[in-house]
């Protein structure tokens, strides 16, 4: 199913985030700035990591996407997938995320972060 998420530039966003062990899941992503007005994402990249430690070094991250094309950059609008390779090697439990963009005029934010929970599945085979 899909679930849309709200993040604001400037203000720091505590979310959870959950997925099943080995599932598909996408997220909308609605980008907007402190005020409230859409922030228009053409050109930028995001960049969502997870880690098991936030002082973990990126090359160690459980989970690294970048995200260059969006569903509506004018708008805002981007998306989120993971698929049942990005969770199947990682235990269930709790982690930490954050959502950073690069502007295309190459400003970092920071723009989300939070828990990113995996939840043992139940049924493995797919066949």
């Amino acid at each position: 199913y899909y679930r849309r998420y709200l993040f604001v530039l400037q203000v720091e966003i505590m979310v959870l985030i959950e997925i099943f062990k080995r599932d598909d899941k996408t997220w909308t992503l609605e980008v907007q700035d402190s005020d409230g007005n859409v922030v228009d994402i053409t050109g930028a990249t995001l960049f969502f990591t997870v880690k098991e430690h936030k002082t973990d070094d990126d090359s160690e991250a459980l989970i690294k996407k970048e995200i260059t094309s969006h569903t509506n950059p004018t708008q805002g609008l981007s998306s989120l997938s993971l698929t049942p390779s990005d969770t199947e090697n990682i235990d269930a439990g709790d982690y930490y995320f954050d959502f950073q963009m690069k502007s295309s005029s190459g400003l970092i934010t920071t723009f989300g972060v939070g828990t990113f929970r995996i939840i043992q599945d139940i049924t493995v085979r797919t066949t």
